[in-house]
């Protein structure tokens, strides 16, 4: 007859039933700590392949979306600032009847240049902005750095139609909404 029990880590056989009757463990608690131990631990291949699928599929759609946005929010710095600065422009051509200015990203940085334009000085690690006079009036953001769109330029018209230029140019959603990457 087979004796019911464990082994030790010394090597003795113990029989954990009349242990158990002697601390006085009920029968209804001896069966279920036997279920209980004969009970597999761990998870099957396909119950942590699943995980995984499902962890690849969210990394998928999320990643994308991270990764995208530190360029997303460059863009929308400059195309923030054109707004700002056509707006003043044009007001400024329309009160006083001048003509569109030519600034250069120093004029951009130069507070008393900016403030005749009624604007605040703009300084931007990311963008270098200008303004000139061609097809009646434009001004530009230039991407600066080492990125995938460095050199990239977004343009901004006295009508206020952006466009998307330069060696490594951004993709234009549409002429009133600007450039995305």
């Amino acid at each position: 007859m087979r004796r019911k029990g464990f082994i030790l880590n010394f090597g003795t056989r113990v029989n954990y039933e009349n242990d158990m009757k002697t601390m006085g463990v009920g029968k209804e608690s001896l069966i279920f700590m036997k279920k209980w131990r004969n009970h597999k631990k761990g998870f099957t291949l396909v119950e942590i392949l699943i995980v995984i699928v499902i962890l690849a599929v969210l990394a998928s759609m999320i990643l994308p979306r991270l990764t995208a946005q530190p360029e997303t929010g460059y863009i929308a710095e400059a195309q923030n600032v054109l707004g700002f600065v056509r707006s003043a422009l044009v007001m400024n051509i329309d009160s006083a009847g001048g003509t569109w200015p030519t600034l250069s990203n120093a004029d951009f940085q130069n507070a008393a240049t900016m403030l005749s334009h009624n604007l605040r000085p703009v300084v931007s690690t990311n963008w270098s902005f200008s303004c000139g006079q061609t097809s009646g009036g434009f001004c530009m953001a230039t991407r600066l750095g080492t990125g995938s769109h460095a050199g990239a330029s977004i343009i901004l018209n006295q009508t206020g139609s952006f466009s998307c230029a330069g060696t490594n140019p951004y993709t234009l959603i549409d002429a009133a909404k600007g450039c995305k990457s």
